[in-house]
């Protein structure tokens, strides 16, 4: 994209964004670059008129014209401020419309193609980076656009005032300007091309972050202690992806300072030219300070500042805006070609779909994952597909959903070619229940309706499709029933169980099944327990209604009841038929099939359990336990103190961390403001000294102050250019730094109570969009101290006019008073917008990610998204654009008190000097120095205002650390180096911050040494929450926990966390290598191979090395360079690896390991673990929480938990026995193998 092209992008953004706003920001910018000119020449005026007005004396006609010409240089000044403040205002109001257009047109390219594919590519994710990061976000167009035209415009006038000099002159300066520009422009495209060769390391160092800092990571973070690590590693990454960047700053800079010297050599020329002329007398008094003034101005045409470089930034991600654009556009072009549109109804199957010699490599890998695949789905059957996890299960469904397209073969509906129909109409035919189903974090009554939007308002339909899901009971339980929030995260939200969410995908997609032809269950009882499953497996045909249904499992219960199934292995399919037909062959399902089946096989399960409704078990009827008063997370969560005192302490907060990453480059920011502040008084000298010398017709006194101006210019230019690099470098190593404290500070908190408080989270958000920012804010600080240091300059030599002028800088505290009073409007409008916000960039994330990209595609609910997101931004745009019209009133209410100020300052010397009570010269200064000092406030005003947004967020950063400290935990024990006796839970209650009714009531049982124990119970009994005070995530509300009767609340939570080894339910993908992602689990072993090795092969994953690319050196995700992905039971696999890398842990917790894993691996592993368990040289617990009663039988205590109270406890033949809610449960599986 050239930078016409870019130029006229921008303005199409801000259009776009607000056509009125965009208008209104033009003229107030035109107009006042037009007050830049006609200051100067006021200011003329001004200086010309004063010697006849001090030889005629007050009175006289020459007197009333520098009173004429005062009264005009103060009505511009005060319209020219005015003006400013009203820009402010609309760039400000328009920044928020342009966030909203590119949100949008991001999630648009992110969602509008047809396939996923490109939400895999890591090229897409680095340019996506590019578009969403705070620092090249393309809406800060609105705010910069304004701060580098205005100047240009006003250059362009004064080149106009320059012509009356010599015809020569403002051709060369602006051919001076253009060349310097041009020159800045050339370095700037090489430093961004850095940029962008370095976006994908970068992008790695923000997934380390995201990985600190992340709910979703929060609990495997902690219990593996990677706080330092991540840390280490986000610094090291961070690193090696900006030194070239650096480097090529560098060599920038040192070019940039030859640029200086087109600048000076045209402006002694100019002015030298000037200077003789006015010493001869060839120019009068005005012409040459209106020459001279429009001359020190005119270099602003080539500058090259901090709004500029911020721009290239914005229009850097402005281009990548446009290239994911493209890539959707040229997806689009591509599927019009094959399907010859993108619209139309769902073709209805009568026979069957097939798949005819398929082949399919994922792309940017070179292994074939189906390879000549044949497969038939007869048209109003229900097809089971199994196989070993990664044999292309789910590149089949996503084929089937053509989220890609086959590289060789066909499928086919009724003989045609599905390539024939357009893909959207495809999809209306299907609805699929994905195995990484997503968790929205909306209503449930968004969350069932967003497959479906036309039946999202039918609450009949919405009933009928969770009752079929099993999930009627769900809504009671809810506080605020459809409406609840499924996220406890925002006001008012609750979570839910892995098993409740699963229902509520299946309700999703029952839903959806209303309109659609074909429904896709992939794994939909993975996390449901048995009275669930066997209820959803017994109305699996009511469920799918009669549409042809494709059902992908592991649990060969529910797979027997399909009419046909096929076994794949290796991408093809090598093994086709009825149960009974495949169970009479002998072969691979047979297999599979008896592994699960023969732990069945010794009776169990046989007797008359009563059974009531469709496979439902009736238990024992126990209460949830009193409802207690809900303690709020607010109160737990402090609010950030306000006032000097909290200024003063993120100022020292921001020098210490500044001084601490690179003194060297502090020390130079520092001293390089007042430099810069000394040259420019000192340009106001030399042109007083002009034209004194030029009034006295002395030829050697004007050349020789020309002289000295235009050194001191050029000084002023070269120090301004490397206190620049300064600045820049500073403030990208101290946001970093800043970046890297937010996540060792919000790793560092030892539980997830904070986690889930709403006010923490908005906070925090506020806080993690900032970080980097924070670094700009000494950019900031510098160039406020600058612009202070000249005003300050400015005001004294106007005092030494005369003493009264010393009131100026008071009126200008008083203005910056003013100004700073803005702090409190601006930080009770993004907390009150916060939690809006926080949602919406939530779900445009969703909207680009590849795992939520298969369900909005299969369910084209993009639209839907983006039409929320936009809802929810203008709902909160509301709130800022209010409080935002505030703050320009109170900056403009500042300005104009400076500019009175100013302009009394100036009328009163002026009235000395036709008093003759102070001569010319005096005058003089005061007028020359007029241009500078409104500068100088408007830069004042400018910079205080971006300082104190940035002060806000280095003051939340004081607020985390507080808050880190204070929930910090003390320990007064140490942890036992063996487990002797074992683990009690004794009277143990506990309910969530923020809810009231009670999780777990009264817990009281003994987990032994050395023995294995297992947790069962229905989804939402209580059994993934006890585990987690086990890892003490939380604190018990009542009752204790002890180890080897050692209270849990007095060892270090660090300390025992390192002691315990655990493979969750909802495990982390870590995108590692996969040598990393195991290694993780023992960061003291991480190095060796061996170790991880060993631990691969005990999760039955030995093989799995042997089928990536660089084996162990293999990086983990599509979305980085030469990353591959894996099946959901293979990284499930990674994750029990992992849980397996600490040896001898006091405590092993395997929460659901192997809901996603193959027949054979799952018997593997349960066989090896609970063998190694039972050792005698093996002093902890392994505490096994399941819903597959094959394995759990194998334990030597088992915990039935219901409605959070201990209902049944004993071993598997004393619980058959006793006839109670285990054996009703025990039976309902055995009784599905018969």
């Amino acid at each position: 994209m050239r930078t016409w092209q870019e130029w006229a992008a921008a303005v199409r953004l801000l259009w776009r964004a607000g056509p009125r706003h965009t208008v209104a920001l033009t003229v107030t910018v035109v107009c006042g670059a037009l007050t830049g000119p006609l200051v100067v020449i006021a200011t003329g005026r001004l200086v010309g008129d004063l010697p006849g007005a001090v030889t005629a004396g007050p009175g006289s006609a020459d007197a009333r014209r520098v009173l004429a010409a005062l009264t005009v240089f103060g009505a511009l000044i005060l319209v020219r401020t005015a003006l400013r403040a009203l820009e402010g205002g609309l760039a400000a109001v328009l920044r928020l419309r342009a966030a909203t257009v590119v949100e949008d047109r991001a999630m648009a390219a992110g969602t509008g193609p047809d396939g996923i594919g490109h939400l895999e590519e890591p090229g897409y994710a680095d340019t996506l980076r590019l578009v969403t990061e705070a620092n090249s976000r393309p809406d800060q167009l609105a705010t910069l656009l304004p701060e580098i035209v205005r100047p240009r415009l006003e250059g362009l006038g004064l080149l106009v005032l320059l012509a009356p000099l010599a015809w020569w002159a403002p051709i060369l300066l602006a051919l001076a300007a253009v060349l310097t520009y041009r020159s800045y422009q050339r370095l700037a495209r090489h430093v961004h091309g850095s940029m962008q060769a370095a976006s994908a390391v970068i992008r790695r160092a923000g997934y380390l972050r995201s990985l600190a800092v992340d709910p979703e990571p929060a609990k495997e973070a902690r219990l593996l202690g990677l706080r330092d690590w991540l840390a280490e590693r986000m610094t090291a990454v961070w690193q090696s992806g900006m030194a070239e960047v650096w480097a090529t700053r560098g060599t920038a800079a040192r070019r940039a300072c030859g640029a200086v010297g087109f600048v000076v050599l045209a402006e002694a020329a100019v002015l030298g030219y000037a200077a003789f002329a006015a010493a001869r007398g060839d120019l009068d008094l005005t012409r040459l300070v209106i020459s001279a003034q429009a001359a020190l101005a005119v270099p602003a045409l080539g500058w090259v500042g901090d709004a500029d470089n911020v721009v290239r930034d914005a229009l850097l991600g402005l281009r990548s805006l446009a290239d994911l654009e493209a890539r959707g556009t040229a997806d689009d072009v591509r599927e019009l070609t094959k399907n010859g549109g993108v619209s139309g109804d769902a073709p209805e199957t009568r026979r069957s779909i097939a798949f005819e010699s398929v082949h399919f490599t994922y792309p940017g890998t070179d292994e074939p994952v189906l390879r000549g695949l044949d497969l038939t789905i007869p048209a109003g059957t229900s097809v089971a597909l199994v196989g070993a996890n990664g044999c292309g299960k789910t590149t089949l469904i996503k084929l089937l959903a053509r989220l890609y397209e086959p590289d060789a073969g066909r499928i086919a509906a009724d003989g045609t070619d599905v390539r024939e129909h357009a893909v959207r109409g495809w999809r209306r035919g299907i609805s699929v229940v994905f195995q990484d189903f997503v968790k929205y974090p909306l209503t449930l009554r968004d969350n069932v309706g967003i497959g479906a939007p036309g039946l999202a308002d039918d609450p009949r339909e919405l009933e009928r499709a969770l009752d079929l899901a099993d999930g009627a009971e769900l809504v009671g339980t809810l506080g605020a029933g459809w409406d609840t929030v499924l996220s406890r995260q925002f006001t008012g939200g609750a979570d839910l169980s892995a098993g409740q969410w699963q229902r509520v995908a299946l309700a999703r997609a029952l839903l959806a099944a209303r309109t659609g032809g074909v429904l896709v269950l992939d794994e939909p009882t993975a996390h449901l327990d048995a009275r669930a499953e066997a209820a959803f497996f017994d109305r699996f045909l009511t469920v799918s209604g009669g549409a042809t249904t494709l059902l992908v499992s592991h649990r060969f219960s529910g797979v027997r009841r399909a009419d046909l199934i096929h076994v794949m292995d290796g991408g093809r399919i090598v093994e086709s038929g009825t149960h009974d037909g495949l169970m009479a062959r002998g072969g691979r399902y047979a297999r599979m099939y008896r592994l699960q089946a023969d732990r069945f096989v010794d009776g169990d399960g046989e007797g008359d359990f009563e059974v009531v409704g469709a496979g439902s078990v009736r238990s024992r009827a126990l209460p949830a336990g009193p409802d207690v008063p809900g303690d709020s997370t607010e109160t737990d969560v402090p609010r950030p103190e306000r006032g000097a005192r909290a200024v003063l302490g993120a100022l020292r907060t921001l020098v210490v961390g500044s001084f601490r990453e690179s003194w060297k480059l502090a020390v130079l920011g520092m001293l390089l403001v007042p430099a810069a502040a000394g040259l420019a008084a000192l340009q106001a000298l030399w042109l007083r000294s002009m034209a004194e010398g030029a009034e006295l017709g002395s030829l050697e006194t004007t050349l020789t102050a020309a002289l000295l101006l235009v050194v001191s210019l050029g000084a002023w230019e070269a120090v301004e250019l490397a206190a620049l690099g300064a600045r820049i470098g500073l403030s990208e190593r101290v946001g970093f730094a800043f970046d890297r404290l937010l996540a060792r500070l919000a790793a560092g908190i030892p539980g997830l109570r904070h986690q889930e408080s709403p006010a923490f989270q908005d906070r925090l958000h506020l806080l993690r969009d900032r970080t980097l920012a924070i670094g700009a804010l000494l950019n900031w600080v510098l160039n406020l101290l600058e612009q202070f240091g000249g005003f300050l300059v400015t005001a004294v030599l106007l005092a030494a006019v005369h003493p009264a002028l010393l009131v100026l800088p008071l009126i200008g505290a008083v203005a910056m008073r003013v100004q700073i009073s803005a702090r409190g409007i601006s930080a009770r409008a993004q907390e009150a917008t916060a939690a809006d916000y926080r949602l919406a960039a939530r779900l445009a994330a969703l909207a680009t990610s590849p795992t939520a990209g298969k369900e909005l595609r299969v369910y084209d609910a993009g639209p839907q998204l983006r039409s929320r997101v936009a809802e929810l931004r203008q709902r909160a745009d509301r709130v800022k654009v209010r409080a935002q019209w505030r703050i320009t009133l109170l900056g403009g209410a500042s300005g104009l008190l400076n500019s009175l100020g100013l302009i009394g300052a100036v009328a009163f010397v002026g009235h000395l000097a036709v008093t003759g009570r102070t001569g010319l010269g005096a005058v003089l200064l005061a007028v020359v120095l007029a241009g500078r000092f409104t500068g100088h406030v408007a830069g004042l005003v400018q910079t205080t205002g971006a300082v104190v947004e940035l002060l806000q967020s280095a003051e939340r950063l004081r607020w985390l650390q507080a808050y880190a400290e204070r929930a910090s935990l003390t320990s007064t024990a140490a942890v036992p180096t063996e487990l002797r006796h074992g683990i009690v839970v004794d009277g143990l209650s506990f309910r969530y911050p923020g809810t009231t009714r009670t999780a777990l009531h009264d817990v009281t049982l003994r987990l032994p040494a050395g023995g294995v124990v297992a947790l069962v119970g229905e989804n939402g009994s209580g059994k993934s929450t006890l585990v987690k005070l086990l890892c003490r995530m939380y604190e018990p509300t009542r009752g204790r926990i002890t180890v080897d009767g050692v209270r849990l609340d007095a060892l270090d939570p660090e300390a025992w966390r390192e002691r315990l080894g655990a493979a969750f339910e909802d495990f982390v993908r870590f995108e590692f290598t996969a040598h990393e992602t195991v290694g993780v689990g023992d960061l003291s072993r991480i190095a060796d191979r061996r170790a991880v090795a060993g631990a691969l092969a005990r999760a039955g994953a030995v093989d799995l090395p042997g089928t990536l690319p660089a084996g162990l050196g293999t990086q983990l995700g599509s979305r980085w360079e030469g990353g591959v992905d894996l099946s959901t039971g293979q990284w499930q696999k990674l994750a029990i690896a992992r849980a397996l890398m600490r040896p001898a842990p006091l405590l092993r917790i395997l929460d659901e390991p192997t809901a996603s894993l193959d027949a054979e691996t799952e018997h593997l592993v349960f066989e090896r673990h609970i063998e190694a368990a039972r050792r005698p040289e093996s002093w902890g617990v392994t505490l096994l929480v399941s819903h597959r009663f094959s394995t759990v039988r194998g334990a030597d205590l088992i915990v039935v938990l219901d409605h959070g109270r201990v209902a049944e406890t004993g071993s598997h033949d004393e619980l058959l026995a006793r006839r109670g809610l285990y054996a009703q449960m025990y039976g309902l599986q055995a009784r599905a193998y018969r």
